[in-house]
């Protein structure tokens, strides 16, 4: 096969994961168009890639012991092919397989033997390693502590929470960011309200008439997103006290904007279309958002 078809068949698969990643209910077709594809150019990794990607499909859906058995094909394929952290990933899925069936005695002996992978052959793809590193130091410490080992647990976790601090994501500052603009609100909401936190808090130091307004708004997001957004969980609902902060000083940006545009008729018709937009594709990312909720997988 040659390579612009690897190439191809890669990419095919790059984006079959997005599409998992993102709750994608129809990859199964696309899945098993893909591994057709690689099994008659007898591509292994490829092979490789999309047994675990078939093995992750049925454990979204709780699917365990099919889960499984593909896992265990694709851990057979990885070994054909130089690709150590891809198996490393799959020995954890095939470990998470084990945990979800009530057998945490092995699912710990294969989460160590995937850690033990990760580490040993990081260079290999250090971006996978890492974040996979990370995912499997709290793997592990779940097991632990479901065996009783709470101090063996606490260990992992701490460990881990030190590995993130290292690598510069404290404790997930950027993540739960990402997670409140790009999902929680929106990217027109979300960026808004930032661009209005930004704004108004520049204007407090600069002591602009009227700037004490906003003084509020603009001390709770900084307190509790710097307090919050250290700690060990930054998941997206621990931040809904900051959206009607956000969607003030969202609405307080557009207000101000048409407010200082009243006798600059072009300016104003920007800031009107500006306003429009954010209102408009708000609700629009508001239900396609929901509309996940509403179709079953």
């Amino acid at each position: 096969m040659p390579t612009a078809q690897h190439a191809d068949l890669d990419e095919q698969i790059k984006n079959i994961n997005a599409q998992l990643r993102a709750g994608g209910a129809d990859i199964l077709a696309a899945i098993e168009e893909a591994w057709g594809t690689a099994l008659r150019a007898d591509y292994r990794p490829g092979m490789a890639q999309l047994r675990w990607l078939h093995a992750c499909y049925h454990f979204m859906r709780a699917n365990y012991a099919d889960a499984l058995r593909l896992a265990e094909e694709s851990r057979q394929l990885f070994r054909t092919v130089d690709r150590p952290i891809e198996l490393a990933r799959c020995l954890n899925t095939i470990a998470s397989c084990h945990l979800s069936l009530g057998d945490p005695a092995h699912a710990l002996q294969f989460f160590l033997e995937s850690r033990e992978l990760a580490t040993r052959r990081r260079e290999a793809n250090p971006t996978l390693a890492d974040s996979l590193l990370s995912s499997l130091l709290n793997n592990i410490a779940l097991v632990y502590d479901s065996l009783g080992d709470v101090e063996k647990a606490l260990e992992l976790f701490r460990e881990n929470l030190e590995r993130k601090r290292e690598a510069g994501d404290r404790a997930g500052m950027l993540f739960a960011l990402n997670n409140m603009v790009l999902w929680g609100m929106g990217i027109a909401l979300g960026l808004t309200g930032l661009a209005g936190w930004v704004w108004s808090g520049w204007r407090l130091l600069r002591g602009r008439d009227g700037a004490l307004r906003n003084l509020l708004l603009v001390v709770w997001f900084l307190v509790y997103f710097g307090w919050l957004g250290r700690n060990w969980v930054a998941t997206m609902r621990y931040f809904l006290p900051l959206y009607p902060v956000m969607a003030l000083l969202a609405a307080w940006l557009l207000m101000e904007l048409l407010r200082r545009t009243q006798t600059m008729p072009l300016r104003r018709l920007l800031a009107g279309g500006l306003a429009a937009f954010v209102v408009g594709f708000t609700l629009l990312w508001a239900g396609m958002f929901t509309n996940i909720y509403r179709h079953q997988l």
